[in-house]
């Protein structure tokens, strides 16, 4: 039974690696221990020409025993579905069109029907930037000499439509160094980084294993042209700049 900490994905991977390494054993008495007494198996081409329904753990065994070494099934694998968010000020209901792999080791998508681009982690975190006209039916995503994301667009204008090419353009980030300080006494830590960084949040972790880090609530103040924290000294500290 799936326990209910388990992620359905994970379970289903584990699942897939299990049967694949059963299907290789001669006996076929790990086969057996993968599928409950009132299983139902819905063979469609996967090891004969015939598309058919087989129910119960006793028939599945015996499918597979008569078909499994020729059909050879492997190298399983499965989709995952990420769901787009709902679009709130376009014409109609999302279309993703086109996908790029980007620059920032991102996925990028043309949403057609929803009047922008989409940005996808490979976690499946989404972000839409709408352009800034409605039912401009974005589409074909290029990567551009300049590392920007180019798309082309079909504007609905009366009486006709009005063709452009778009360019999305990627912040430009200004590296900061922070400066990390102990007083003489080791009571207190002075942390500087340069005053055009105002964009820049100052973080602490205690462990580096984990990933707690905690934004520094102590308001930055400038010190000969520099964003200065004191911060008192307790423990393990380690600080980062984050934008």
């Amino acid at each position: 039974m799936l326990d209910r900490t388990d992620d359905i994905s994970i379970a289903t991977e584990n699942w897939l690696a299990q049967f694949e390494s059963a299907l290789a054993e001669p006996d076929g008495t790990a086969l057996s221990a993968l599928f409950h007494p009132d299983s139902h198996w819905r063979d469609v081409l996967a090891l004969s020409w015939n598309i058919q329904t087989v129910n119960g753990v006793d028939a599945i065994l015996s499918e597979l025993r008569a078909h499994a070494h020729g059909a050879v099934p492997g190298n399983f694998s499965f989709i995952t579905e990420y769901p787009l968010p709902i679009n709130t000020n376009a014409f109609v209901t999302n279309q993703p069109y086109g996908l790029l792999s980007a620059q920032d080791g991102n996925i990028w998508f043309a949403d057609y029907g929803g009047s922008s681009i989409g940005r996808m982690t490979t976690s499946g975190v989404v972000t839409k930037f709408f352009t800034p006209t409605t039912n401009s039916f974005p589409s074909f995503l290029a990567t551009g000499a300049d590392s920007n994301i180019w798309f082309g667009e079909i504007i609905a204008s009366s009486p006709g439509f009005t063709h452009n090419i778009a360019r999305f353009s990627f912040a430009t980030v200004t590296p900061q160094r922070l400066s990390i300080t102990p007083d003489t006494n080791f009571q207190n830590v002075t942390l500087s980084w340069t005053n055009s960084g105002t964009n820049f949040q100052l973080q602490l972790n205690n462990d580096l294993t984990t990933t707690n880090w905690v934004n520094v609530t102590n308001v930055p103040v400038v010190v000969g042209g520099m964003l200065t924290v004191t911060n008192a000294i307790s423990g393990n500290a380690f600080y980062r700049l984050l934008q």
